[in-house]
């Protein structure tokens, strides 16, 4: 009997002191908020430009505003020669077309700018389509690495496949520094 109170008061004593510090961080305001997710990237001042057919002029979004955006992570094949599935991150471009960008309401197309000057036009209703379609800075857990020599650019355009002989390579944009509307 002695073992069953005293296990019984040490059951109660933990127990109000889990509630009292709960009931003190709740009072005090105190509450858990996680760490920004990716925010060791290796170049926090990077930029990428928007530019063209957009109310106002243009502007640069930084890697770290990127990186503080609604995320979106998923596996994509990229059929190209040879073809891989690997896990992107980044911002649906929906939500960075909606949001972020305030595109003019004359603009019908929409380029993606790589740094080596490789660039693809899409018409805005048909990127806009798929609401897969990411800003990607990350593949399988890891930031996109800048090219050593003269390159730039932390982002690729992701647009998912939709069939087994659909390439989809050529319209993931890699290194990624414009998006440019007309």
């Amino acid at each position: 009997m002695a073992l069953k109170t005293s296990t019984l008061i040490i059951i109660i004593s933990l127990s109000a002191v889990i509630l009292t510090g709960t009931g003190i961080s709740i009072w005090l305001g105190v509450t858990y908020t996680p760490p920004l997710v990716d925010t060791d990237h290796p170049d926090q001042d990077w930029e990428f430009m928007v530019t063209g057919n957009i109310v106002g002029d243009d502007f640069n979004i930084s890697i770290k505003e990127l990186l503080n955006m609604p995320q979106h992570e998923a596996e994509y094949e990229i059929k190209s020669d040879p073809a891989y599935t690997s896990t992107f991150k980044g911002v649906k471009i929906s939500y960075l077309f909606d949001i972020i960008i305030d595109i003019a309401p004359s603009a019908t197309t929409v380029t993606f700018v790589a740094w080596d000057g490789y660039s693809k036009l899409f018409p805005i209703v048909d990127i806009l389509a798929n609401d897969s379609n990411i800003i990607a800075h990350s593949i399988d857990g890891a930031f996109m690495e800048n090219y050593p020599d003269d390159g730039n650019g932390y982002l690729r355009l992701i647009m998912p496949s939709y069939g087994s002989y659909d390439p989809n390579s050529e319209f993931c944009v890699k290194n990624v520094i414009e998006i440019r509307f007309a």
